[in-house]
């Protein structure tokens, strides 16, 4: 088939290819009318229309008209099958399939589930461009300037409202009063890089200092000059037989610290 387009070009088309033929040589306003008609059919009632088994356009329009339909009846049902994928799936030429209950409720409850995320992150958003902090966002903040997780919510709120304020997320964030100082966000990130587990341990007794006697013998350091924390040393000492002794002596200073003293400091 020769065929020409709204703008006047023309082209050849298979035969194979035609889904639908019209008796009147002029289709006029025919798409914005079918496009019209669309909108009013209820895609959830069309998908009730046909059985579980593969069909043809002019086989559930007239199921959905309950007539034998018109042309721009069919167009409609066609054009509005072809916005609903989780609805219908395409099998071949003019050939359609509907989805099983199970799986069109799955991927409406999936599609519900991103639209009340979005409200979600929109809301974030706006407060977070209003200059406030928003509630999900206590306790997250830290990991989120120094190690987000770029698919969560809040990482996309931040990252949106930055971009859309001309700001880093660093700058909005101290911004809206989420820093208490520079000693907090750079100890945050401390603590996130080198204990990502965090710092919360079990409860233990205090430790005590253990009585050590005082080994009998002359001990050498094998730090070096500039070393401020001489902690290494050595001794040799002779043994009767004629054998010697190597003592390696290294200092515990952990041994003198109570627990929670470095926060303290």
């Amino acid at each position: 088939l020769q065929v020409e387009d709204i703008r006047g070009k023309r082209s050849k088309v298979k035969a194979s290819n035609v889904l639908l033929r019209f008796e009147q040589p002029s289709l006029g306003d025919f798409m914005r009318e079918a496009q019209a008609m669309a909108q009013t059919i209820e895609v959830d009632f069309l998908w009730e229309c046909c059985e579980q088994a593969e069909f043809t356009i002019a086989h559930l329009a007239e199921a959905y008209f309950g007539k034998s339909p018109s042309p721009l009846e069919t167009a409609s049902v066609l054009l509005q099958i072809s916005h609903a994928p989780m609805y219908f799936y395409k099998k071949g030429k003019g050939v359609y399939k509907p989805a099983t209950p199970e799986t069109l409720q799955a991927a409406l409850a999936s599609v519900e589930k991103k639209r009340q995320q979005q409200l979600l992150m929109d809301g974030y958003i706006e407060t977070l461009k209003s200059g406030a902090i928003p509630d999900a966002f206590k306790g997250k903040l830290m990991p989120l300037l120094h190690r987000p997780d770029k698919n969560s919510l809040e990482y996309k709120a931040l990252d949106k409202a930055s971009f859309d304020l001309g700001l880093s997320p660093l700058a909005l964030v101290a911004q809206c009063g989420g820093i208490p100082s520079p000693h907090a966000y750079h100890l945050a990130g401390f603590l996130l890089e080198h204990f990502p587990k965090g710092v919360d341990f079990a409860d233990f007794a205090p430790l005590s200092m253990p009585e050590l006697p005082i080994a009998p013998v002359q001990a050498f350091s094998i730090d070096d000059a500039p070393t401020t924390e001489v902690d290494d040393a050595f001794s040799v000492r002779s043994l009767d037989g004629g054998s010697c002794e190597v003592g390696i002596h290294i200092a515990a200073p952990a041994l003198g610290i109570l627990p929670q003293s470095e926060l303290d400091a």
